[in-house]
């Protein structure tokens, strides 16, 4: 079968407002809010409080000093190093700049239902001799080095829908697995991320809370499907160049139908079509596959966005959402930074459109907080800086800045 062209959405970029310090002075105190109180007017009526600009170091980048640290670390085994930056995180943790205590909330619900960790992650095939039968199709599989591989992947390539990145955590929505990255991140460079304001492992918290917000039990089944290898009209398979990838380049490219009849009999529970395939069928179950990848597309899509944006303005979301960072923000903002307030929003408005337009809801209704919501959305671009002060308190602490802090 033949697919006409499946055309991208238009990017619309959006360059991060820089935040001044003297947001430092504020931090939220109060109990969390549930989903219902996000519109009322209490919703941020105390949330607000003094806070000592002066605990935070003021050079949180230090080439020299970095230097210094990390040769101090090696000096210890693994076990060591590994115990330290626990404690330093601990020390992190528990500093009063408020979005700390969001981000030990988030880990503690994280825990307390840990996802499935996979440390292999094979790229996925359809078998022939279950789904078209009758083809007697021989498959020979292309590997990621061969140039056939190389040439198919960059005709297809889109940034819309970049290659996974196997030295990134990621969640998979189709295996239902946080997928490990090769090589495991060492204590050394945890230290980098956190000296230079980034949470270490953000892609990890990252992972857990796309699986955290990939609630529809509908969408596991597509998603797996998406994640299994292409294979060509002629039998090649190339291995690790998902569906997911090919129908998102807006190409027009060639399905087996292996692929096509495995969609009918896994997605939509239909065993009528048999390969070989009649052409007349063809436009009418291209047109079924890609609906299903759009819808897929946008639910993935939208959790892997807002899960990059929580407690992080530097978070990546995919490209095609890139313009919308200032509502993800803002979302979060009015959900407090709790999990389960954004996950019961997710629920009740699963898709992007539905999405937006209640965030817009929730803030028309906060109107008269207007001051008070800015002051916590320069919190969130302030928290770098207090990720990286935290780091020196926390290695100081461990000795790692030259006197042990205890």
């Amino acid at each position: 079968m033949i697919l006409s062209p499946l055309l991208p959405l238009a990017i619309v970029l959006f360059s991060a407002i820089p935040s001044p310090n003297w947001l430092l002075q504020y931090a939220p105190v109060g109990n969390p809010l549930s989903i219902q109180q996000i519109g009322s007017k209490q919703s941020f009526e105390g949330r607000i409080r003094p806070f000592n600009q002066n605990s935070l170091s003021q050079d949180p980048d230090s080439k020299p000093e970095l230097a210094k640290v990390l040769n101090r670390l090696k000096q210890f085994d693994i076990d060591e190093q590994n115990a330290m930056l626990q404690s330093a995180l601990e020390t992190m943790l528990a500093q009063s700049f408020p979005l700390f205590e969001s981000l030990a909330n988030a880990r503690e619900i994280l825990q307390k239902k840990p996802a499935k960790i996979l440390t292999e992650f094979a790229p996925k095939h359809f078998n022939p001799a279950e789904f078209a039968p009758a083809l007697k199709l021989y498959s020979r599989v292309y590997k990621p080095n061969s140039s056939r591989w190389k040439s198919l992947a960059k005709k297809y390539s889109n940034p819309l829908c970049p290659p996974i990145d196997v030295k990134k955590w990621h969640w998979s929505f189709g295996e239902q697995a946080l997928i490990a990255p090769k090589p495991a991140m060492i204590a050394e460079n945890m230290v980098k991320q956190m000296w230079l304001g980034t949470w270490p492992e953000y892609d990890l918290l990252a992972a857990q809370l796309a699986a955290y917000f990939d609630h529809d039990d509908g969408q596991h089944a597509i998603a797996n499907y998406f994640e299994h290898s292409y294979r060509d009209r002629d039998g090649r398979i190339y291995d690790g160049l998902t569906l997911e990838q090919m129908w998102s380049s807006g190409l027009t490219f060639g399905i087996s139908d292996v692929e096509t009849v495995a969609y009918l009999r896994l997605i939509l529970d239909d065993q009528k079509v048999q390969s070989p395939i009649n052409k007349s069928l063809h436009n009418g179950l291209y047109a079924l596959i890609k609906d299903g990848f759009t819808e897929f597309r946008e639910y993935k899509q939208l959790r892997l966005a807002i899960s990059a944006r929580f407690l992080n303005p530097n978070g990546k979301v995919p490209l095609i959402l890139e313009g919308a960072n200032q509502r993800f923000d803002l979302a979060w903002v009015l959900c407090d930074y709790q999990l389960p307030a954004m996950r019961d929003l997710l629920i009740r408005n699963p898709t992007r459109k539905k999405f937006f337009a209640a965030v817009a809801k929730l803030e028309e209704s906060k109107k008269a907080d207007a001051e008070l919501i800015r002051q916590r959305l320069e919190q969130f671009h302030a928290f770098p800086q207090a990720i990286a002060s935290a780091a020196q308190l926390g290695l100081k602490r461990e000795g790692l800045l030259g006197l042990r802090g205890r």
